[in-house]
């Protein structure tokens, strides 16, 4: 019998992923000594075997988002769980094929514990924070001293800097190699907003104590240590979002001033 013509497979139209709803934590988050919380969530030891041929696939503690993600149809991804069987991996991902914009729903929890969401290569990345980290400020924020910003970009950078492998989605198998960026790093990014605001104190309004924010000052001291990710690791406040691409829901925008919010053309 012949191949299965590609519009007569299984989800050969489909174009976005929703995986899980918000704010739903059903399955637990990350904790906070190491990358995985629950069973689901980690990897078969490697052996001489995995290293030579790759993990079979049927040993993928999570198929289902693993498989949605590498769907050559699907352009727009999103998920609000960092753990368990419907979130994928906490690692940076190699699928055969990428979505346009993979969207991650980050808790309040999950940032305080500095631990930051996976990373796709090949796709915008974008991380839509549910609360921020309100950072008032008596300069205007265009310069900012490293030890002034250290700790709030820690999770940032240690998500950059710290990890040495990356997971590669086949068909058949998966690999766990050392991190080999290929052309494909070329068309992809990150851009996290709502992460932090910077507000100037002589900007806040006395009444909504809320004001706009600059992050110019974050962005370069972020850029000075991101290494080969400079340029593709975009501070944005929660205004410059517009809704999810692929369930709709639009970042948190509390904090900003009703003056200072942009309009989003539906």
């Amino acid at each position: 019998m012949g191949k299965t013509p590609l519009e007569d497979e299984a989800f050969a139209k489909l174009e976005r992923i929703i995986m899980m709803g918000t704010g739903d934590q059903s399955w637990g988050e990350l904790n906070r000594l190491h990358d995985h919380a629950l069973p689901f969530d980690a990897y078969p030891q490697m052996t001489v075997q995995h290293k030579l041929y790759g993990i079979p696939r049927k040993l993928d503690p999570r198929p289902i988002p693993h498989f949605l993600l590498g769907l050559g149809s699907v352009k727009h991804y999103c998920q609000t769980s960092l753990a368990g069987p419907l979130a994928i991996a906490n690692e940076i991902l190699q699928p055969v094929n990428s979505p346009k914009v993979v969207t991650f729903h980050i808790s309040t929890r999950a940032m305080d514990e500095g631990i930051m969401p996976p990373i796709v290569i090949g796709a915008v990345n974008r991380y839509m924070c549910v609360a921020t980290t309100i950072f008032c400020d008596f300069t205007d924020g265009n310069v900012l001293a490293d030890h002034v910003v250290e700790e709030i970009l820690k999770p940032l950078r240690n998500m950059l800097n710290r990890r040495k492998y990356g997971l590669n989605l086949y068909p058949d198998n998966i690999e766990y190699p050392l991190i080999d960026y290929s052309t494909e790093f070329e068309n992809t990014s990150i851009e996290v907003y709502n992460y932090v605001r910077h507000v100037w104190v002589d900007n806040i309004d006395p009444i909504t104590r809320k004001g706009p924010s600059n992050l110019k000052g974050f962005q370069d001291q972020l850029d000075r240590t991101a290494g080969m990710w400079r340029g593709k690791v975009i501070l944005k406040n929660s205004e410059d979002s517009e809704p999810c691409s692929a369930c709709g829901v639009e970042c948190d925008k509390s904090q900003v001033p009703d003056h200072g919010r942009k309009s989003v053309a539906k």
